[in-house]
């Protein structure tokens, strides 16, 4: 009975130790995607600024551009 207890231990040890890591794990690749999600909307905002300058600075009459949805299939 003790063996089965030690063993049942042991395991509850490991696998507490790995769905900590793989938490650990989790967090860092979310904590990335959100970094590069962050990036991404700041060139975003970059280019939509140097879009903006440019077409003021051509001075040239211009429409504005539709919006469009994206499709998710």
């Amino acid at each position: 009975m003790e063996l089965l207890f030690a063993v049942l231990s042991l395991v509850a040890v490991i696998a507490a130790l790995y769905f900590a890591y793989e938490g650990a794990q989790l967090r860092h690749i979310s904590n990335q995607l959100e970094g590069r999600n962050t990036d991404l909307r700041q060139r975003v905002i970059e280019l939509t600024t140097e879009i903006q300058r440019l077409r003021e600075a051509s001075g040239l009459p211009h429409a504005e551009l539709p919006t469009r949805r994206l499709k998710m299939n």
